[in-house]
């Protein structure tokens, strides 16, 4: 019989797919010159589409696949943690990152709320330290999340070999010498 996905891990893998693009959709109503300073750029574009295409094969093999990295108990609970933790930042850090045009700045947040325009200070400097926070807390929950992912492979390729006897220094066959890779061959 095959495992069977969990209806936790099918969210969280839709999640990992869906809440970055919601976030870049919310961030377009209140889109600036920072947006544009972001899009023309070459490299930070270049890393948000390399970190989500990795993100997409994060959601794939391991919340998608019933036999993929993150299926032990203690990786999956953790993986599934720092994955809603970095999809809901990235939708905050989106809502709140503040950009301006011309003549008005603001944040989504400050749009919504009318609060864009003279005297928003206070808003502005809210959103922003709102913003640095969830920046941080995405880039740190991103990372924790590929560890997870790398550590579930790494888990996942130790229990399918079989056990091997230690051929470590200990082991009186293994004299340490290069010389007996080839000499034993023959």
């Amino acid at each position: 019989m095959r495992p069977r996905l969990s209806a936790t891990a099918i969210l969280t893998g839709v999640a990992l797919v869906l809440l970055p693009l919601v976030g870049v959709a919310l961030k377009l109503v209140s889109a600036g010159w920072i947006l544009v300073f972001v899009l023309v750029s070459v490299l930070i574009p270049l890393l948000l589409l390399v970190g989500y295409v990795l993100q997409l094969v994060v959601a794939v093999t391991g919340f998608f696949s019933a036999r993929g990295p993150i299926q032990s108990t203690a990786v999956r609970r953790r993986a599934t943690v720092a994955a809603w933790a970095a999809s809901i930042a990235w939708v905050v850090a989106c809502v709140f990152l503040v950009d301006g045009g011309d003549v008005d700045e603001g944040s989504t947040f400050q749009v919504w709320f009318g609060l864009t325009g003279d005297g928003t200070d206070v808003a502005s400097n809210v959103s922003s330290v709102v913003f640095l926070i969830a920046a941080l807390v995405w880039l740190l929950a991103y990372v924790w999340l590929v560890v997870e992912w790398i550590v579930g492979w790494r888990l996942r390729v130790q229990a399918r070999r079989p056990d091997e006897p230690d051929a470590g220094p200990d082991d009186p066959s293994d004299s340490g010498d290069v010389t007996d890779l080839f000499t034993s061959a023959s």
